[in-house]
């Protein structure tokens, strides 16, 4: 026997009748899966790596004054291209597993650069200063470490004496000039300034991120501020092109200036203590005319504490004059505006 449809025997119970569709929630921020910690640990592994598979392969020894162990030198060429290659698939496995489209760190046009290299050159000029008041500071803690650090050869290039040299040293200009600042904002600005910039804030963003830079790259001081100039060109262009463009520039003269001979700069290379005590004033009139501009810079752009982060920017927001943004940039309250610019465009 049927039973009519309305019987109770088939009407379905509570449980069984289906509810209101339930909306979807609002899709997870990228940075919030992001892992600072990750990155750190997948670098590590691969510094681990890479030496390993150096020694394996005979290269890593003791530097001789024949052979010094330069960034030039074939083993530590592979070393880098491999760290580097390494650090872009952690970038590119972030974008596989979380969302972070790659291309979105690259949106808008190159800047102009003389804007950017009078900038460069300022923070130049300033990390010259800092590092001669470092080791000034070195040889009245410890003169017999600041000796041996300033007798020891020259980091970055080889002796160019072969043609073997040469292109040695063409290949440290193309990882330096070209691949290093590409890789490197990507890491420190695109990456860690958003992810820290998402759990604390985007001024504590910019510190961390550019205060970790400084560490590895064992400059303290200079590179500090160097981070933070490059942060906030990022901030106000919303596009790691700036801060590329500028990080080629300076590390281009940098390898140009060991290129010429740091020897005759009297302040790079003092190869002396009583030749870095003879350079103070040289570092004096650099840190006179670079500090004051650098500080009217850094306190005109710095963003305000919670101030949207460069990934979440629309690009209808993003600054299409790059030369307003490095000349005249953010003001300390722009952050605030740009919210409300933003907040108004969703509203709309």
């Amino acid at each position: 026997m049927t039973l009519p449809p309305d019987s109770p025997e088939e009407r379905p119970g509570p449980e069984e009748r289906p509810g209101p569709e339930e909306s979807p929630g609002p899709e997870p921020h990228p940075f919030d899966r992001v892992r600072a910690r990750g990155m750190i640990g997948w670098a590590a592994l691969g510094g681990i790596l890479g030496g390993a598979a150096a020694a394996l392969a005979g290269g890593v020894g003791p530097a001789t004054a024949d052979e010094p162990m330069t960034l030039s030198h074939p083993v530590m060429v592979g070393l880098m291209v491999f760290v580097y290659a390494w650090m872009l698939l952690w970038a590119w496995r972030q974008q596989r597993r979380f969302g972070v489209r790659l291309r979105h760190f690259f949106r808008g046009a190159l800047p102009p650069v003389p804007p950017l290299a009078v900038l460069v050159g300022l923070v130049l000029l300033f990390s010259f200063a800092s590092f001669w008041f470092s080791y000034e500071f070195m040889r009245q803690l410890a003169p017999g470490l600041a000796e041996q650090m300033m007798e020891g050869p020259d980091l970055l290039i080889m002796p160019m004496t072969s043609m073997a040299d040469v292109l040695q040293n063409l290949a440290v200009f193309l990882m330096v000039v070209v691949v290093a600042p590409v890789v490197e904002e990507l890491l420190f600005r695109g990456f860690l300034l958003n992810r820290w910039g998402r759990r604390w804030g985007l001024r504590a963003g910019i510190i961390t991120s550019s205060a970790l830079f400084a560490v590895l790259h064992m400059h303290w001081v200079g590179l500090f501020v160097f981070g933070v100039v490059m942060s906030l060109l990022y901030v106000a262009t919303g596009s790691l092109w700036a801060p590329i463009l500028a990080h080629a520039l300076n590390n281009g003269i940098a390898f140009g200036l060991a290129v010429v001979g740091e020897a005759e700069l009297g302040l790079l290379d003092p190869g002396t203590l009583e030749a870095v005590g003879a350079s103070g004033w040289t570092a004096s009139l650099m840190l006179l005319i670079s500090a004051p501009f650098l500080w009217r810079w850094l306190g005109e752009r710095w963003p305000a504490a919670y101030a949207p982060l460069p990934w979440d920017v629309p690009v209808q927001h993003i600054s299409r004059a790059p030369m307003d943004a490095i000349s005249s940039g953010l003001a300390p309250d722009a952050g605030t505006e740009l919210q409300s610019r933003i907040e108004r465009h969703d509203a709309s």
